[in-house]
């Protein structure tokens, strides 16, 4: 079921972050390191694999700092031109990367990579959560198995699973809708491009139910 998934997906990362914060002195610079047998690309990838899930929430954070300053102080901040630019070359960009990435896997069906891009794309609220949970509760977590035994196909239960992430796209859309009258557009803004960067969220979140109820066709097969 798609609620194994998450729970799977979970445990990769909230890992990472508890072994960052249990064995950081490994991965310092050599001479600052406990002593072990890791060499520099060893300790660099081991510290990168839980520095990258806490930066996913750094970003967030940040841009909501910014975004409090400029609606307290009634601020106006335009966004450059080379800013678009940026995201008119980044899309094809992005894509053709995951095309690659895909391709060099041995994928050759454009539907399993939209699918496989689905699925990953469905993770965004477990993954945010993950690393909430692994900051907040520094101690080991519980190890809980994901059941490897065929479930019961139920509907219902499927949308249960990702409640979360039905009432976070209604929130994230409450807030973009709540930023509108605050946003410029000539030339668009700091909020307009945040109010958008909410929307799109908003609906890339929706791929979360979408998972479940492919997940729940595929059981009733």
């Amino acid at each position: 079921t798609f609620g194994d998934y998450k729970k799977q997906r979970m445990r990769w990362i909230i890992g990472p972050i508890q072994q960052l914060f249990r064995h950081w002195r490994l991965y310092l610079p050599k001479f600052l390191a406990t002593p072990s047998r890791l060499r520099f690309w060893q300790r660099r990838l081991e510290a990168s694999r839980g520095s990258e899930e806490i930066a996913t929430i750094l970003a967030p954070l940040l841009t909501l700092g910014a975004l409090a300053s400029v609606l307290h102080h009634r601020e106006v901040v335009p966004m450059p031109g080379v800013l678009w630019l940026g995201f008119v070359l980044g899309v094809p960009a992005v894509l053709g990367n995951r095309w690659l990435t895909y391709r060099l896997a041995g994928c050759r069906s454009i539907p399993d990579m939209v699918l496989s891009t689905l699925a990953s794309t469905s993770l965004m609220y477990a993954r945010f959560t993950g690393v909430l949970t692994a900051l907040l509760r520094r101690r080991d977590l519980q190890w809980r198995r994901t059941s490897k035994f065929k479930a019961v196909p139920d509907r219902l239960q499927a949308l249960w699973s990702v409640r979360g992430e039905l009432l976070l796209t209604l929130a994230l859309m409450a807030f973009a809708r709540g930023l509108a009258p605050h946003a410029s557009t000539q030339p668009p803004d700091l909020v307009f491009v945040v109010s958008a960067v909410l929307w799109g969220s908003a609906m890339a979140n929706l791929a979360a139910p979408v998972m479940a109820l492919l997940a729940d066709h595929e059981l009733r097969k």
